[in-house]
């Protein structure tokens, strides 16, 4: 490979030997010969050599005052292809935990591709976000990156103005590990990533739509700050019809018009997400903010409870569906909530799932083929304890807050506070579950204070 960055060697000899050293890098023992023989330079001058022939030896990876080389456009095509090979080595050798302890944050080749954020060079750029967004592989390297160093906010600027696929895709990856601690959370939000990110959400390649939703859910999960931002009017005139339309309604709308399932699942997660957060003991300790967000939480989305629906409806994620009836459990717990709830009932879909659920019903999907079966049924058994406590709560909430608009829901009501609740269920199932009946239903009476227990 060091030969290929010989200034003199033909285009076309380069290129073939950068195809034959990317072949070899393919294999981990390689890869990490690049670390420890400190050679991961070599791959990274040969792409800045791609665009300008006059980078100085002194600094191979100096992107300042580039000065592009002439290039027709089969020579281009084929650079292109050659640089992605040699990010694709670089993405596998950056995701080995020697790297990370091989190249602190301060480190010259680091703060060289931190530069490479800022360049207009697309293939650059998202070399950079992927590099980079594999060493963020900790929280202590994040909060650094974005408390410290503010990388976060060039990040977000790309998502405003870049039209590049492939650098909106490594930008995302990027963000995406960013937020995962609490402590970044408010951070990436103040930087206005919200709606920086909603310009993907509609109209956009599938695979960015979905990536973006997703990092959005990343963003808000945990924060109420974050939250109370989605949750925000779109215009602050109140004589603009924006004005009671926020970034979720944009959300709930691409729910409702989507048929990309991953896509529907990480909206429907995200109204979970914000059932959390606004029953949780951080909302409660300021009641005036969080009666303002309830209040625009069901108001300002009619019908904030369809994506949940679909969490509850569905039996290909058991983890899911959980997350599901938690989450419309805590809806139902006010007026407004469970008129939501109550709506999303009507449907035989959702309704007749939820009969399953409290009498201790596992849908035959999940029965499995017979191959370890002992530890799916275990699996299984919590899983439905945790389900039937909530799916319990949720009628015990709703007759409590709309009793008398749900007639229905009077006999599962009953059966539900039952203590044999459930037999009927377990006997149609193995006999082996039967044993395990009283234990399941020893938490039939569980507080619903207790409901943040049940969460996946």
């Amino acid at each position: 490979m060091e030969q290929s960055s010989e200034p003199d060697l033909d285009l076309y000899d380069r290129i073939s030997l950068v195809n034959a050293a990317a072949a070899y890098l393919k294999h981990e023992r390689f890869q990490k010969l690049l670390i420890t023989e400190n050679l991961l330079e070599v791959p990274l001058a040969l792409i800045v050599r791609s665009y300008s022939a006059q980078v100085p030896p002194s600094a191979p990876l100096s992107v300042t005052n580039l000065i592009p080389t002439a290039h027709d456009q089969e020579e281009e095509a084929q650079l292109t292809v050659m640089r992605g090979q040699l990010i694709q080595s670089l993405s596998d050798v950056s995701a080995l935990p020697e790297f990370g302890a091989s190249f602190p944050l301060n480190s010259p080749l680091i703060s060289s591709l931190v530069a490479w954020l800022f360049v207009p060079q697309v293939q650059l750029q998202t070399c950079a976000c992927i590099v980079l967004g594999n060493l963020a592989s900790s929280d202590a390297v994040c909060q650094e990156m974005v408390q410290d160093r503010d990388i976060h906010r060039p990040l977000i600027a790309k998502l405003r103005q870049s039209a590049d696929t492939q650098v909106l895709h490594s930008t995302m990856g990027f963000l995406k590990n960013l937020a995962l601690p609490s402590e970044n959370k408010d951070e990436l939000g103040e930087a206005e990533i919200i709606p920086a990110v909603s310009r993907f959400w509609d109209g956009t390649a599938p695979q960015l739509r979905f990536g973006a939703v997703s990092l959005t859910r990343q963003v808000i999960n945990g924060s109420l700050t974050n939250i109370e931002r989605l949750l925000a009017p779109l215009s602050p005139d109140p004589e603009s019809p924006a004005h009671e339309r926020t970034y979720l309604s944009l959300l709930l709308l691409l729910f409702a018009k989507s048929d990309d399932v991953p896509t529907n699942v990480e909206i429907a997660r995200i109204v979970a997400s914000i059932c959390r957060g606004l029953n949780s003991s951080g909302a409660a300790s300021d009641p005036e903010s969080q009666g303002e967000m309830l209040h625009r939480f069901y108001n300002f989305h009619p019908n904030v409870a369809r994506p949940l629906s679909m969490m509850v409806s569905q039996s290909r994620w058991p983890v899911i569906r959980s997350e599901g009836w938690f989450a419309l459990a805590l809806m139902a717990r006010s007026r407004d909530g469970s008129a939501a709830v109550s709506d999303v009932l009507q449907q035989v879909e959702v309704f007749g799932p939820l009969v399953e659920t409290i009498m201790g019903r596992v849908p035959l999907e999940e029965e499995g083929d017979g191959s370890g079966r002992e530890q799916e049924s275990e699996q299984q058994k919590v899983m439905k304890a945790k389900d039937r406590d909530n799916a319990r709560v949720l009628v015990g909430e709703l007759l409590k807050n709309r009793g008398e608009d749900i007639v229905s829901l009077q006999d599962l009501f009953v059966r539900a506070r039952s203590p044999n609740a459930g037999e009927e269920g377990e006997e149609e199932g193995d006999d082996d579950d039967d044993d395990d009946e009283d234990e399941d239903d020893d938490d039939v009476d569980q507080d619903e204070d207790d409901e943040e227990e049940n969460e996946e």
